[in-house]
Protein backbone atom coordinates (compact mmCIF):
# COMPACT_ATOMS: atom_id res chain seq x y z
CA UNK A 1 0.00 0.00 0.00
CA UNK A 2 1.64 3.57 -1.01
CA UNK A 3 -0.10 6.68 0.17
CA UNK A 4 -3.42 6.75 1.40
CA UNK A 5 -4.59 4.16 -1.26
CA UNK A 6 -7.33 1.27 -0.09
CA UNK A 7 -5.99 -1.89 1.73
CA UNK A 8 -6.88 -4.94 -0.65
CA UNK A 9 -7.29 -8.52 0.35
CA UNK A 10 -4.64 -10.59 -0.89
CA UNK A 11 -7.53 -12.83 -2.52
CA UNK A 12 -10.27 -11.36 -4.56
CA UNK A 13 -12.38 -14.34 -3.74
CA UNK A 14 -11.50 -14.35 -0.15
CA UNK A 15 -14.35 -12.89 1.71
CA UNK A 16 -12.53 -10.32 4.30
CA UNK A 17 -13.35 -10.45 8.08
CA UNK A 18 -12.07 -7.26 9.82
CA UNK A 19 -11.38 -7.25 13.49
CA UNK A 20 -11.29 -3.85 15.52
CA UNK A 21 -9.53 -4.14 18.89
CA UNK A 22 -7.61 -6.85 20.51
CA UNK A 23 -9.09 -7.86 23.31
CA UNK A 24 -9.85 -11.11 25.19
CA UNK A 25 -13.29 -11.58 22.70
CA UNK A 26 -11.04 -11.27 19.46
CA UNK A 27 -8.25 -13.84 21.07
CA UNK A 28 -10.74 -16.60 21.11
CA UNK A 29 -12.20 -15.89 17.97
CA UNK A 30 -9.02 -15.90 16.29
CA UNK A 31 -7.95 -19.34 18.01
CA UNK A 32 -11.27 -20.82 17.12
CA UNK A 33 -11.02 -19.72 13.83
CA UNK A 34 -7.31 -21.05 13.85
CA UNK A 35 -8.72 -24.21 14.95
CA UNK A 36 -11.41 -24.75 12.23
CA UNK A 37 -9.16 -23.55 9.23
CA UNK A 38 -10.73 -21.15 6.88
CA UNK A 39 -8.87 -20.58 3.59
CA UNK A 40 -11.19 -18.51 1.66
CA UNK A 41 -11.13 -16.00 4.65
CA UNK A 42 -9.11 -12.86 4.88
CA UNK A 43 -8.48 -11.85 8.76
CA UNK A 44 -7.27 -8.14 9.56
CA UNK A 45 -6.45 -7.28 13.00
CA UNK A 46 -6.93 -3.46 13.51
CA UNK A 47 -5.20 -2.27 16.53
CA UNK A 48 -2.56 0.65 17.52
CA UNK A 49 -0.17 -2.49 19.10
CA UNK A 50 0.25 -5.95 17.84
CA UNK A 51 0.24 -7.19 21.90
CA UNK A 52 -2.47 -8.18 23.54
CA UNK A 53 -2.44 -7.07 27.19
CA UNK A 54 -3.54 -9.10 29.77
CA UNK A 55 -5.35 -6.39 32.21
CA UNK A 56 -5.74 -8.93 35.50
CA UNK A 57 -2.09 -9.37 35.85
CA UNK A 58 -1.63 -5.33 36.03
CA UNK A 59 -1.93 -4.94 39.29
CA UNK A 60 -0.09 -7.76 39.80
CA UNK A 61 3.12 -6.75 37.56
CA UNK A 62 3.43 -3.31 39.52
CA UNK A 63 3.74 -5.63 42.74
CA UNK A 64 6.25 -7.33 41.27
CA UNK A 65 4.94 -11.04 40.93
CA UNK A 66 4.94 -10.76 37.27
CA UNK A 67 7.22 -9.34 34.34
CA UNK A 68 6.21 -7.61 31.54
CA UNK A 69 6.63 -10.67 29.06
CA UNK A 70 3.95 -11.89 31.75
CA UNK A 71 1.85 -9.67 31.00
CA UNK A 72 1.93 -8.39 27.17
CA UNK A 73 1.64 -11.07 25.08
CA UNK A 74 2.17 -10.81 21.12
CA UNK A 75 -0.40 -11.70 18.53
CA UNK A 76 2.28 -12.56 15.68
CA UNK A 77 1.79 -15.99 16.14
CA UNK A 78 -1.88 -16.45 16.20
CA UNK A 79 -2.73 -14.65 13.64
CA UNK A 80 0.10 -16.13 11.14
CA UNK A 81 -2.52 -19.55 12.36
CA UNK A 82 -5.39 -18.33 10.81
CA UNK A 83 -3.42 -16.32 7.86
CA UNK A 84 -4.73 -13.40 9.70
CA UNK A 85 -2.84 -9.60 9.53
CA UNK A 86 -2.44 -7.09 11.61
CA UNK A 87 -3.07 -3.26 10.66
CA UNK A 88 -1.35 -0.92 13.07
CA UNK A 89 -3.91 2.55 12.65
CA UNK A 90 -6.73 3.52 14.17
CA UNK A 91 -10.09 3.74 12.66
CA UNK A 92 -11.04 7.69 11.82
CA UNK A 93 -14.91 6.44 10.59
CA UNK A 94 -16.92 3.88 9.54
CA UNK A 95 -19.10 3.80 6.22
CA UNK A 96 -21.32 1.14 6.93
CA UNK A 97 -23.23 1.91 3.06
CA UNK A 98 -19.43 1.62 1.55
CA UNK A 99 -18.80 -1.81 3.77
CA UNK A 100 -15.54 -0.09 4.88
CA UNK A 101 -13.47 1.45 7.58
CA UNK A 102 -11.24 4.97 7.05
CA UNK A 103 -8.49 4.75 8.77
CA UNK A 104 -6.32 7.77 10.68
CA UNK A 105 -4.14 8.33 7.82
CA UNK A 106 -7.31 8.20 5.09
CA UNK A 107 -6.37 4.88 4.00
CA UNK A 108 -9.75 2.47 2.84
CA UNK A 109 -10.08 -0.42 4.68
CA UNK A 110 -13.32 -2.59 2.95
CA UNK A 111 -15.00 -5.59 5.00
CA UNK A 112 -17.18 -8.38 4.10
CA UNK A 113 -18.31 -8.69 7.89
CA UNK A 114 -16.62 -6.42 10.75
CA UNK A 115 -16.35 -7.24 13.99
CA UNK A 116 -15.73 -4.21 17.37
CA UNK A 117 -14.23 -4.74 20.64
CA UNK A 118 -15.92 -2.33 22.04
CA UNK A 119 -13.89 -0.98 25.25
CA UNK A 120 -10.25 -2.34 25.27
CA UNK A 121 -8.88 0.84 23.52
CA UNK A 122 -9.62 4.76 22.60
CA UNK A 123 -7.53 7.36 21.24
CA UNK A 124 -6.93 10.25 23.57
CA UNK A 125 -9.87 12.52 22.19
CA UNK A 126 -12.33 10.32 23.68
CA UNK A 127 -10.56 9.48 26.61
CA UNK A 128 -10.53 13.16 27.43
CA UNK A 129 -14.68 13.69 26.26
CA UNK A 130 -15.44 10.79 28.54
CA UNK A 131 -13.49 12.50 31.80
CA UNK A 132 -12.51 16.20 31.12
CA UNK A 133 -8.78 16.84 32.59
CA UNK A 134 -7.81 12.89 32.24
CA UNK A 135 -5.19 13.56 29.57
CA UNK A 136 -3.33 16.14 31.24
CA UNK A 137 -3.93 15.57 35.07
CA UNK A 138 -5.18 11.37 34.76
CA UNK A 139 -3.15 8.53 34.13
CA UNK A 140 -5.61 5.79 31.96
CA UNK A 141 -4.55 2.34 32.47
CA UNK A 142 -5.23 2.25 28.38
CA UNK A 143 -3.29 1.67 26.14
CA UNK A 144 -1.59 -0.43 28.63
CA UNK A 145 2.04 0.05 27.13
CA UNK A 146 1.83 3.83 27.48
CA UNK A 147 0.89 2.94 31.40
CA UNK A 148 3.49 0.20 32.17
CA UNK A 149 6.53 3.17 31.08
CA UNK A 150 5.04 5.49 33.08
CA UNK A 151 4.25 3.62 36.46
CA UNK A 152 8.10 3.92 37.23
CA UNK A 153 8.20 7.30 37.35
CA UNK A 154 4.96 7.40 39.78
CA UNK A 155 7.45 5.45 41.80
CA UNK A 156 9.94 7.37 41.64
CA UNK A 157 8.23 10.35 42.79
CA UNK A 158 6.65 8.38 45.91
CA UNK A 159 10.51 7.94 47.02
CA UNK A 160 10.94 11.62 46.83
CA UNK A 161 7.28 12.68 49.05
CA UNK A 162 4.48 11.66 50.28
CA UNK A 163 1.86 10.98 47.84
CA UNK A 164 -1.55 11.31 47.44
CA UNK A 165 -3.23 8.70 44.61
CA UNK A 166 -6.69 8.16 43.24
CA UNK A 167 -7.81 5.16 41.29
CA UNK A 168 -11.01 5.84 39.95
CA UNK A 169 -13.03 2.77 38.53
CA UNK A 170 -15.46 0.44 40.20
CA UNK A 171 -14.52 -2.88 38.85
CA UNK A 172 -12.53 -5.78 39.50
CA UNK A 173 -9.05 -4.16 37.95
CA UNK A 174 -9.21 -1.18 39.60
CA UNK A 175 -9.88 -2.24 43.07
CA UNK A 176 -6.83 -5.28 42.55
CA UNK A 177 -4.79 -1.96 40.96
CA UNK A 178 -6.01 0.58 44.49
CA UNK A 179 -4.36 -2.53 46.39
CA UNK A 180 -1.30 -3.31 44.45
CA UNK A 181 0.13 0.13 44.03
CA UNK A 182 -0.49 0.95 47.86
CA UNK A 183 1.58 -2.49 48.66
CA UNK A 184 4.29 -1.69 46.37
CA UNK A 185 4.61 1.63 47.46
CA UNK A 186 4.55 -0.09 51.07
CA UNK A 187 6.98 -3.17 50.23
CA UNK A 188 9.54 -0.41 49.10
CA UNK A 189 12.38 0.79 51.14
CA UNK A 190 13.01 3.81 49.68
CA UNK A 191 9.17 4.92 49.26
CA UNK A 192 7.39 7.27 51.49
CA UNK A 193 4.04 6.95 53.17
CA UNK A 194 0.88 7.59 50.56
CA UNK A 195 -2.37 7.67 50.68
CA UNK A 196 -4.73 5.59 48.14
CA UNK A 197 -8.37 6.75 47.52
CA UNK A 198 -10.40 4.62 45.82
CA UNK A 199 -13.34 6.76 43.60
CA UNK A 200 -15.93 3.93 42.84
CA UNK A 201 -18.87 6.05 41.49
CA UNK A 202 -22.25 5.57 42.95
CA UNK A 203 -21.94 2.04 43.74
CA UNK A 204 -20.03 0.00 46.46
CA UNK A 205 -16.82 -1.38 45.05
CA UNK A 206 -17.37 -4.74 43.17
CA UNK A 207 -21.03 -4.61 43.43
CA UNK A 208 -21.75 -7.00 41.34
CA UNK A 209 -19.92 -9.53 43.01
CA UNK A 210 -21.71 -12.04 45.89
CA UNK A 211 -22.34 -10.01 49.08
CA UNK A 212 -19.56 -12.28 51.17
CA UNK A 213 -16.66 -11.27 48.56
CA UNK A 214 -17.87 -7.61 48.26
CA UNK A 215 -17.89 -7.48 52.17
CA UNK A 216 -14.09 -8.90 52.48
CA UNK A 217 -13.36 -6.14 49.53
CA UNK A 218 -14.43 -3.62 51.44
CA UNK A 219 -12.81 -4.95 54.52
CA UNK A 220 -9.27 -5.37 53.65
CA UNK A 221 -10.04 -1.85 51.52
CA UNK A 222 -10.75 -0.47 55.13
CA UNK A 223 -7.36 -2.41 56.42
CA UNK A 224 -5.18 -0.97 54.35
CA UNK A 225 -6.14 2.50 55.16
CA UNK A 226 -7.67 3.11 51.15
CA UNK A 227 -10.04 5.55 51.38
CA UNK A 228 -13.82 4.93 48.98
CA UNK A 229 -15.57 7.88 47.84
CA UNK A 230 -18.77 6.40 46.82
CA UNK A 231 -18.68 9.48 44.01
CA UNK A 232 -18.59 9.79 40.31
CA UNK A 233 -15.42 11.63 39.18
CA UNK A 234 -16.54 14.80 36.85
CA UNK A 235 -13.22 15.56 35.94
CA UNK A 236 -9.38 15.83 36.76
CA UNK A 237 -7.67 19.10 37.21
CA UNK A 238 -4.33 20.09 38.75
CA UNK A 239 -3.25 18.12 41.67
CA UNK A 240 -7.01 16.93 42.45
CA UNK A 241 -9.97 14.61 41.04
CA UNK A 242 -13.63 17.18 41.10
CA UNK A 243 -16.00 14.84 42.26
CA UNK A 244 -20.33 15.27 40.91
CA UNK A 245 -20.82 16.13 44.94
CA UNK A 246 -19.14 19.53 44.39
CA UNK A 247 -15.91 18.71 46.62
CA UNK A 248 -12.52 18.24 45.26
CA UNK A 249 -9.84 15.17 46.23
CA UNK A 250 -6.69 16.49 46.21
CA UNK A 251 -4.14 13.65 44.64
CA UNK A 252 -0.82 13.98 43.39
CA UNK A 253 -1.66 10.87 40.93
CA UNK A 254 -4.99 10.14 39.61
CA UNK A 255 -5.42 5.99 37.74
CA UNK A 256 -8.35 6.05 35.16
CA UNK A 257 -9.28 2.29 35.47
CA UNK A 258 -12.43 2.54 33.38
CA UNK A 259 -13.56 0.92 30.36
CA UNK A 260 -12.46 2.93 27.08
CA UNK A 261 -15.12 4.86 26.00
CA UNK A 262 -17.82 4.15 23.31
CA UNK A 263 -16.04 5.25 20.13
CA UNK A 264 -17.50 8.52 18.67
CA UNK A 265 -16.85 6.71 15.06
CA UNK A 266 -19.30 3.88 15.61
CA UNK A 267 -21.44 5.89 17.38
CA UNK A 268 -21.81 8.30 14.14
CA UNK A 269 -21.71 5.23 11.72
CA UNK A 270 -25.39 5.34 10.55
CA UNK A 271 -25.61 2.15 12.84
CA UNK A 272 -29.40 1.95 14.51
CA UNK A 273 -29.54 2.73 18.28
CA UNK A 274 -32.23 2.19 20.60
CA UNK A 275 -33.57 4.52 23.14
CA UNK A 276 -30.26 4.92 25.57
CA UNK A 277 -28.49 6.13 22.43
CA UNK A 278 -26.16 3.22 22.23
CA UNK A 279 -25.80 0.95 19.02
CA UNK A 280 -28.96 -1.57 18.44
CA UNK A 281 -27.72 -5.34 18.42
CA UNK A 282 -29.79 -8.28 18.82
CA UNK A 283 -28.84 -11.41 21.29
CA UNK A 284 -25.62 -12.64 19.56
CA UNK A 285 -24.10 -8.59 19.31
CA UNK A 286 -25.02 -8.61 15.52
CA UNK A 287 -26.52 -4.69 14.22
CA UNK A 288 -29.91 -4.85 14.12
CA UNK A 289 -29.70 -2.66 10.96
CA UNK A 290 -26.15 -3.68 9.41
CA UNK A 291 -26.15 -7.27 9.35
CA UNK A 292 -22.52 -7.46 8.43
CA UNK A 293 -21.60 -5.34 11.56
CA UNK A 294 -20.99 -7.21 15.14
CA UNK A 295 -20.45 -5.38 18.29
CA UNK A 296 -18.99 -7.27 21.81
CA UNK A 297 -17.77 -5.59 24.88
CA UNK A 298 -14.35 -5.66 26.14
CA UNK A 299 -13.18 -8.33 28.23
CA UNK A 300 -9.82 -10.10 29.34
CA UNK A 301 -9.60 -13.66 27.90
CA UNK A 302 -9.89 -14.95 31.77
CA UNK A 303 -13.40 -13.15 31.73
CA UNK A 304 -14.58 -13.41 28.51
CA UNK A 305 -16.39 -16.97 28.69
CA UNK A 306 -17.57 -18.08 25.16
CA UNK A 307 -18.14 -15.01 23.62
CA UNK A 308 -15.69 -15.40 21.43
CA UNK A 309 -16.28 -19.06 20.21
CA UNK A 310 -19.86 -17.67 20.28
CA UNK A 311 -18.87 -14.86 17.97
CA UNK A 312 -16.30 -17.32 15.69
CA UNK A 313 -19.84 -20.10 14.84
CA UNK A 314 -22.01 -16.69 14.43
CA UNK A 315 -19.12 -15.41 12.01
CA UNK A 316 -18.78 -18.68 10.42
CA UNK A 317 -22.49 -19.21 9.39
CA UNK A 318 -22.57 -15.46 8.34
CA UNK A 319 -19.66 -15.61 6.21
CA UNK A 320 -20.70 -19.16 4.79
CA UNK A 321 -17.80 -20.95 5.79
CA UNK A 322 -16.98 -24.81 5.52
CA UNK A 323 -18.35 -26.60 8.48
CA UNK A 324 -15.60 -27.07 10.74
CA UNK A 325 -14.19 -30.29 11.48
CA UNK A 326 -12.94 -29.14 15.04
CA UNK A 327 -14.96 -28.21 18.20
CA UNK A 328 -15.73 -24.90 18.61
CA UNK A 329 -17.44 -24.90 22.03
CA UNK A 330 -15.07 -23.15 24.98
CA UNK A 331 -14.23 -25.43 27.49
CA UNK A 332 -15.31 -25.01 31.29
CA UNK A 333 -13.52 -25.55 34.10
CA UNK A 334 -15.61 -23.70 36.74
CA UNK A 335 -13.75 -20.49 35.71
CA UNK A 336 -16.93 -18.85 35.33
CA UNK A 337 -18.15 -19.69 38.73
CA UNK A 338 -14.85 -18.60 40.45
CA UNK A 339 -13.59 -15.00 41.28
CA UNK A 340 -10.17 -13.74 42.07
CA UNK A 341 -8.72 -10.36 42.99
CA UNK A 342 -4.38 -10.13 43.46
CA UNK A 343 -4.12 -8.40 47.39
CA UNK A 344 -0.86 -8.42 47.87
CA UNK A 345 2.46 -9.96 46.55
CA UNK A 346 1.61 -13.25 45.36
CA UNK A 347 -1.52 -13.26 47.66
CA UNK A 348 -5.03 -13.20 46.33
CA UNK A 349 -8.66 -13.27 47.47
CA UNK A 350 -10.78 -15.76 46.17
CA UNK A 351 -14.72 -17.01 46.21
CA UNK A 352 -16.50 -20.34 44.63
CA UNK A 353 -18.79 -22.73 45.90
CA UNK A 354 -19.78 -20.11 48.61
CA UNK A 355 -16.67 -19.83 50.29
CA UNK A 356 -14.10 -16.48 50.65
CA UNK A 357 -10.31 -17.35 51.02
CA UNK A 358 -7.18 -15.02 51.28
CA UNK A 359 -3.69 -15.84 50.97
CA UNK A 360 -0.90 -17.43 48.79
CA UNK A 361 -2.50 -20.86 48.23
CA UNK A 362 -5.38 -18.52 46.34
CA UNK A 363 -2.75 -16.61 44.41
CA UNK A 364 -1.75 -20.03 42.69
CA UNK A 365 -5.18 -21.25 42.03
CA UNK A 366 -5.20 -17.83 40.68
CA UNK A 367 -2.32 -18.49 38.35
CA UNK A 368 -3.00 -21.48 37.28
CA UNK A 369 -6.46 -20.55 36.05
CA UNK A 370 -5.36 -17.84 34.38
CA UNK A 371 -2.93 -19.99 32.52
CA UNK A 372 -5.04 -22.11 31.61
CA UNK A 373 -7.11 -19.49 29.75
CA UNK A 374 -4.43 -18.08 28.05
CA UNK A 375 -3.37 -21.19 26.69
CA UNK A 376 -6.91 -21.62 25.35
CA UNK A 377 -7.00 -18.87 23.20
CA UNK A 378 -3.50 -19.55 21.92
CA UNK A 379 -1.05 -17.43 24.49
CA UNK A 380 1.94 -18.75 25.76
CA UNK A 381 2.58 -17.99 29.53
CA UNK A 382 6.04 -18.07 31.09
Amino acid sequence: MQGHTSFEPAASSAKHLVLVGAGGVHIQLLQALAKRGAPNLKITLVSPDPQYWHAPRLADWMMGSYTLTQLAFPLAELLARCSGEHLAKRVKSLDVSKQQLVMNDGSLLPYDALSIEVGGDSDQKEHEANLPGSIQHGLWIQPMERFTSLWPQIVDLARKKSMRIAVVGDGQIAIALALGLQQALVTDSLAKPCRVSLISGASLPLAYSPPRMQAQVLNLLKSREITVLRDRCSSLGEGEAALDCGARLASDATIVALLAPFPSWVLQSGLAKHASGMIDVDAQGQSTSHARVFLSKYQPVNLAGPAGYDLAWRLGHFLDLPPSEKTLNAPDDGQSTRLFLPTGARKALGYWQNMCMNGTAVWHAMRSADDRALRRAGLEST
